[in-house]
């Protein structure tokens, strides 16, 4: 390739090759464009400009964002949450008994955390109040603590759900 005079194996940074039958010379890059591809197709931009689509903008088009570490123009990236997981049992102060009124609790997982721009996420838990029939405590369960209840039993009757783990047979649910 021929620069000013100069015959060199492959152009500088700022300029592109042309080639052709009878010459081959280094051509400079627009000025906004760091290297490039051709005379119309820029492959990175000097500081301050914001590569898209092979062209250098000083601010990106409606509906992408600036990323400042790459200097291009990204698409916006929305928070996804998954469904909401099922109720938790209703529970007053860890038991499941001795009550009337109490709350029970539901979560989602985050699926995609947002860009800069994109939308925010929602909460991913929600408590609400529940209503169950009034049923006394059972003998050995009268003042103690769920968990407590729950930590005398063995792992084999644990499966994991969630956030919850869901005893068998017992109405524990101590939350992980």
């Amino acid at each position: 390739m021929k620069q000013i005079g100069v015959c060199l194996s492959s152009c500088p940074s700022g300029y592109y090759g042309t080639r052709y039958p009878d010459i081959n010379k280094c051509t400079k890059c627009k000025a906004d464009c760091d290297t490039c591809f051709n005379k119309n197709f820029c492959t990175k931009c000097k500081s301050g400009f914001y590569l898209h689509l092979g062209k250098c903008l000083d601010s990106c088009p409606e509906g992408l964002e600036a990323n400042n570490h790459t200097m291009e123009c990204v698409s916006i990236v929305h928070c996804e949450a998954s469904e909401w997981g099922p109720w938790s049992p209703c529970m007053k102060k860890g038991k499941t008994c001795g009550f009337k009124r109490g709350t029970e609790t539901r979560v989602r997982e985050i699926l995609q955390h947002p860009s800069a721009k994109g939308n925010l996420c929602p909460p991913t838990s929600e408590t609400r109040t529940c209503i169950v029939q009034r049923k006394k405590c059972s003998k050995g369960e009268r003042g103690k603590d769920i968990l407590t209840k729950c930590a005398s039993l063995s792992p084999h009757n644990l499966i994991h759900i969630s956030l919850y783990i869901f005893i068998w047979d017992t109405g524990c649910i101590p939350h992980i």
